[in-house]
């Protein structure tokens, strides 16, 4: 294949490309949590709205079929997630609001694994590494676009510059190489749409808007639709099997390796939002876990290299459990923040370089399964904390509605930090038990080159 050199333009454009598709699904969270903090309750829905999609929108994509053409779709997720933009920065009615919020949140939770099956094929036909230019271009356009939404504060002028960033990201998409784009190739297999998983995302999409619901509303409806959603997800799951109709193809060591990577980064961003209560801290939280995922881009094998004798896989477990521990440690709780973003990010490429390669369905697909996998364990994660919290709630006689008010006005009443404390530390030693577990079970696997 005659293919034009990666130029040093290229190489910047690369770098932007690369930060729109990192940070797309964090950098909206913080401007919704500082538009809206210290005004009522109600004002978290787009909040609530966005996250849900964020976590659920891959598992509609998954429903429309095999993804072919990861390239269209990765246009059409940034084309959906600007016309969002544009509404939360020009409307404020509350219908528009949540649904734009929405829409977002799905399109960045498809546009990752869209432009990492891009991003992977540029490699390997270009046998280039992501390296000091695009580490530039990353960080600049990365700390730009955070230091003014930090400037914008508590108003809409952060949606603003979250329009800029990704129809930044769009236009350098679009001035991609042409052997990246395969125009005439459809985006989905054909035939290979699936009721199944569009029933998955209404089940799944649903549970984790009343898991958040209930988490900021704090109210009996809350409690009352999960039980029924979740009720409702399990009679599904039970459905199918009698039917036979749950076909898992890939490995079970990398369902569940994706799995503990999507539990342990949401745990730490749900400790962010419930312990930390400064704004301040919780903006050093986010900045923290960003830079831990930037850094890994580029460090992370000469890192992993100091460690030869442990398997990179039973490493990154380590470094896992080491950091849930420091997050709940006050003095040392960045460096825990830090660590999860850096290990999270390298477990993801040592995951998506064994996808890449397996020999199932098209590239493109097979790392849309894997960061679908990796959002169920998100999701499992925040069943945990919602029902660990209820748990904890009855066995130190605590009322949880005004442990939810209490976070949510950011009372800093002793039974509310020590519940908060109680669920955290029990999370902890769960995820403990079962990452250790998971080391000694899981094959040793080493990161693979991808050329």
């Amino acid at each position: 294949m005659n293919v034009t050199p990666l130029t040093t333009g290229g190489k910047w454009l690369q770098g932007g490309l690369f930060a729109v598709a990192n940070l797309i699904s964090l950098l909206p969270l913080l401007v919704f949590a500082t538009l809206y903090r210290d005004q009522s309750p109600t004002a978290y829905l787009p909040y609530i709205f966005f996250y849900t999609g964020t976590k659920t929108g891959l598992l509609l994509v998954n429903g429309f079929g095999d993804v072919q053409n990861a390239y269209r779709l990765a246009r059409n997720c940034l084309w959906l997630c600007v016309a969002s933009l544009i509404l939360l920065s020009a409307s404020s009615q509350p219908v528009i609001q949540d649904t734009a919020a929405f829409v977002l949140g799905c399109g960045a939770s498809a546009f990752l694994p869209a432009y990492q099956a891009v991003y992977y094929h540029e490699r390997r036909v270009w046998h280039w590494n992501f390296a000091t230019i695009e580490m530039l271009g990353f960080l600049l356009y990365s700390i730009v676009t955070l230091g003014l939404i930090v400037w914008s504060g508590q108003t809409r002028v952060g949606f603003w510059v979250l329009l800029a960033f990704v129809a930044g990201g769009l236009v350098f998409l679009l001035r991609l190489p042409k052997f990246a784009k395969s125009l005439q190739t459809p985006t989905f297999v054909a035939k290979t749409s699936s009721k199944t998983d569009l029933e998955l995302f209404f089940w799944l999409t649903a549970i984790v808007f009343c898991l958040r619901f209930t988490r900021f509303f704090a109210n009996s409806l809350g409690v009352g639709l999960m039980v029924v959603f979740t009720f409702g997800f399990f009679l599904f799951i039970l459905r199918i099997a009698l039917h036979h109709q749950i076909r898992i193809d890939f490995p079970w060591w990398l369902i569940q390796s994706s799995f503990i990577n999507g539990v342990y980064e949401t745990f730490a961003m749900l400790y962010i939002l419930f312990a930390i209560h400064d704004q301040g801290l919780m903006i050093g939280a986010y900045i923290a876990y960003g830079l831990g995922l930037i850094l890994a881009q580029v460090v992370r094998q000469a890192i992993q290299n100091k460690f030869r004798h442990i398997i990179n896989l039973q490493l990154q477990l380590l470094g896992f459990m080491l950091g849930s521990w420091l997050m709940l440690v006050p003095v040392v709780s960045p460096a825990g923040f830090f660590l999860i973003g850096f290990i999270g990010s390298a477990n993801s490429i040592l995951l998506n370089h064994q996808v890449y390669r397996f020999n199932l369905s098209t590239p493109a697909n097979r790392l849309a399964v894997k960061y679908r996998n990796a959002y169920l364990g998100s999701i499992l994660l925040q069943a945990l904390l919602v029902f660990g919290g209820l748990i904890a709630a009855l066995v130190t006689r605590t009322d949880l509605t005004s442990l939810f008010d209490q976070a949510n006005t950011h009372s800093s009443v002793v039974i509310s930090y020590s519940l908060v404390r109680l669920v955290s530390l029990s999370i902890v030693v769960i995820l403990t038990v079962i990452t250790f577990i998971l080391g000694r079970r899981l094959p040793r696997i080493n990161e693979r080159k991808l050329f």
